[in-house]
C-alpha cells in the first residue's frame, strides 16, 4: 500500500471512530442522506456510483482526481458505491470544516492538523469559497516528512501550528479558533453565514412570495437608518446595535442600502419568523438548523398571542459553544425571564411562528385558547397601524396647512413691500421707495424659503 493509500485509509477509520463514538450516524444525517440518495440515484438501486456521484457533484477533469479520493473516503467497506449510512457520513463532514491536506491531498480527520490561522481567520471573514487558499493545513505524517520545509505558512510566512482538529465542526467554533476571532470578528462571521444561506435561500424565499410572477424590483430601496428606526419602533426591547446587524444579514452585497432583490429577500423572510441571536454574535440572523430557547416562556409567549417579546431570548448553537469554549454544544444558557435552562430547537425559520413543530407541541391541548390570543393580537397590531397611519396622515397635513401658512405671510410681506414702496415713491416724486420694497421683498423670500424647508413634503 503506498502512502497515500495509506492516509486514505486512516482518515476512514477516523471517520468510522468518530461516528461509532457517537452512537452510528444521526437521525438527521440519515433524513438527510436519504433525500440525497433519491436525488442522485439515477438508477434507483440504493446506492451511489462513483459516475452517478461525479455526474450529481458537476466534477471538472481538473477536480476529478481529487473528488474520487473523497468518494473513496466516504466508501467505508470499499464496495465502490455509497450507502445511505456513508452518504450521512458525507453530510457529517458537510457540516463539519474538515481540511485537506495541502501535501498529500487527503482529507486530514486526525486528532490534530498542523495549519495557519491567520489565513483561518482571514477565511472565515472573507470567505473561503472567495479565496480557498485560506485553507492552509497538512496532516501529522505530512507534517513529519517535511519539518524542515513546514516550519511557516507559504501564504503569509505566519507560523505554522500544531492545532486540535475539531473537524466536524464549523471551523467558527473550533476552541482554537473561538479563542483567536475577536467579539467583533466573530459576529462579522456570523452575518456572513447568515447572508450566506440567505443567499443560497434567496431565490426560493423570492418566488414563494411572488407566487412565481416577474416582479420589476428596480425601484425598491431601503436605507439602514429607515430599516433601523422601523425595526426598533416595532419591536420592543429590540436595540439599535441588535437591528444593525439584522441589516447586514440582508444587505447581500455590502452596500450600505437594501435594493431589487434585496428588498425582496427581506420582504419573503419577513413572511416566516427569523429570530436574532441575543448571544455574543449581538443580533445576526439565527438561519441554523437548530438554536437553544426557553420552552417554558416559549409556551407564555404562545398563549399570549405571541405579544410579549421579553418571553422570547434566543441564542444560536454557535454562541453557546464560544461561552463555553468547548467542541460541544456545551453548557445550555440561563434564560434571563424565568431563570431556567434553556433547550436547544428546530429553527423553521421560513415558517409562520405559529406553524413551528415546536409552537404545536406546545399548544397541545390549547389550541382554541391560543387561537383566540392571536387573533386578538393580529387585530391590536392592524389597529395600531391603522392608527400610525392616521397619525402619519394628520401630521402630513399639519405640516401642510403651517407650510401654506408661512408661504401667504411671506406673499403679504412681499405685498406690503411693493405698496409701501410705492407710496414712498408717490410722496417723494422719486425713487426713493426702491430700497424698502427690496428689503421687504427679500424678507418675504426668506419666510417662503423657510417654509419650504422647515414643512417640506415627506
Amino acid at each position: 500500500m503506498d502512502y497515500k493509500s495509506s492516509r486514505l485509509q486512516d482518515a476512514r477509520d477516523a471517520l468510522s471512530r468518530h461516528i461509532r463514538k457517537h452512537g452510528g450516524v444521526a437521525t438527521r444525517h440519515r433524513e438527510a442522506a436519504q433525500e440525497l440518495m433519491a436525488s442522485i440515484d439515477v438508477d434507483g438501486d440504493g446506492s451511489v456510483t462513483w459516475e452517478e456521484w461525479a455526474a450529481a457533484a458537476g466534477v471538472s477533469e481538473a477536480d476529478r482526481e481529487c473528488s474520487y479520493h473523497f468518494f473513496q473516503l466516504l466508501d467505508a467497506d470499499g464496495s465502490g458505491t455509497l450507502s445511505v449510512d456513508e452518504l450521512g457520513a458525507f453530510i457529517l463532514l458537510q457540516e463539519g470544516s474538515p481540511f485537506s491536506c495541502d501535501c498529500c491531498g487527503v482529507t486530514v480527520l486526525d486528532d490534530q492538523v498542523r495549519g495557519c490561522r491567520t489565513c483561518w481567520r482571514k477565511g472565515l471573514l472573507r470567505g473561503m469559497g472567495e479565496d480557498g487558499r485560506r485553507g492552509v493545513a497538512y496532516c501529522p505524517p505530512c507534517a513529519e516528512r517535511h519539518a524542515k520545509e513546514l516550519k511557516r505558512c507559504h501564504r503569509c510566512c505566519s507560523k505554522l501550528e500544531v492545532l486540535d482538529n475539531s473537524w466536524w465542526l464549523p471551523l467558527r467554533d473550533w476552541p482554537v479558533m473561538q479563542a483567536f476571532l475577536t467579539d467583533e470578528e466573530y459576529r462579522k462571521v456570523r452575518i456572513r453565514d447568515a447572508r450566506e444561506t440567505l443567499m443560497q435561500n434567496a431565490q426560493q424565499l423570492i418566488h414563494s412570495f411572488t407566487d412565481g410572477e416577474e416582479v420589476d424590483v428596480s425601484g425598491l430601496k431601503l436605507k439602514k437608518k429607515d430599516f433601523v428606526k422601523d425595526t426598533t419602533s416595532k419591536c420592543k426591547g429590540c436595540t439599535k446595535h441588535q437591528a444593525s446587524s439584522m441589516f447586514k444579514c440582508f444587505d447581500l452585497d455590502g452596500s450600505g442600502s437594501l435594493e431589487g432583490v434585496e428588498v425582496l429577500a427581506l420582504a419573503a423572510a419577513a413572511e416566516g419568523c427569523c429570530f436574532p441571536c441575543d448571544g455574543p454574535c449581538g443580533g445576526a440572523l439565527i438561519l441554523d438548523d437548530t438554536f437553544f430557547t426557553c420552552k417554558t416562556c416559549w409556551r407564555e409567549y404562545q398563549r399570549g398571542g405571541f405579544a410579549d417579546v421579553r418571553l422570547c431570548h434566543t441564542t444560536c448553537v454557535s454562541c453557546v459553544r464560544r461561552s463555553s469554549c468547548g467542541p460541544d454544544q456545551g453548557e445550555a444558557p440561563i434564560c434571563p425571564t424565568c431563570s431556567r435552562s434553556m433547550q436547544p430547537v428546530p429553527n423553521e425559520w421560513w415558517l409562520k411562528h405559529e406553524e413551528w413543530s415546536t409552537m404545536r407541541a406546545l399548544r397541545a391541548g390549547e389550541e382554541e385558547a391560543v387561537a383566540r390570543a392571536l387573533r386578538a393580537t393580529q387585530e391590536r397590531i392592524a389597529w395600531e397601524e391603522e392608527a400610525a397611519a392616521q397619525a402619519q396622515e394628520a401630521k402630513r397635513l399639519r405640516r401642510k396647512q403651517k407650510r401654506e401658512h408661512w408661504m401667504r405671510v411671506g406673499e403679504k410681506i412681499t405685498q406690503a413691500g411693493e405698496n409701501i414702496g410705492r407710496a414712498i415713491n408717490n410722496a417723494t416724486g422719486a425713487d426713493s421707495g426702491e430700497l424698502a420694497k427690496l428689503v421687504f421683498t427679500v424678507v418675504g423670500a426668506s419666510v417662503k424659503l423657510y417654509a419650504m424647508i422647515k414643512y417640506r413634503k415627506r
